[in-house]
């Protein structure tokens, strides 16, 4: 969600300036005009381009670790499914065994 709010603020952010750049470039004339505008052009864009492609390489990175956690978590799930079909398969022999030995004991007193 926070990410998703970064980007936002971002890309209304480009937006904006952009609009602004694009509606007022028409009307400067002046020398102080012609100067904000190569400020905005060659330095506002550039931040907002750096942060953008910060938030980019963050977005990647935390994607790449989502992906890592969630094969983890699958791999540890499969242990586990395996370990509690082990366990099953062992209660299953241990009933099997006292089972065998009650008869065995029933079978000797007779």
């Amino acid at each position: 969600k926070f990410l998703n709010e970064v980007k936002s603020t971002i890309v209304t952010l480009q937006r904006v300036v952009k609009h602004r750049m694009t509606l007022e470039t028409h009307n400067w004339s002046s020398a102080a005009h012609q100067e904000l505008h190569k400020i905005v052009k060659d330095e506002i864009f550039l931040i907002v381009n750096q942060v953008d492609a910060r938030v980019q390489n963050f977005e990647i990175h935390f994607l790449k670790e989502a992906a890592k956690f969630v094969g983890d978590f699958k791999s540890l799930a499969k242990e586990a499914d395996e370990s509690l079909a082990k366990h099953k398969a062992l209660e299953f022999e241990i009933k099997r065994l006292l089972r065998a030995v009650v008869s065995q004991d029933i079978m000797s007193v007779v």
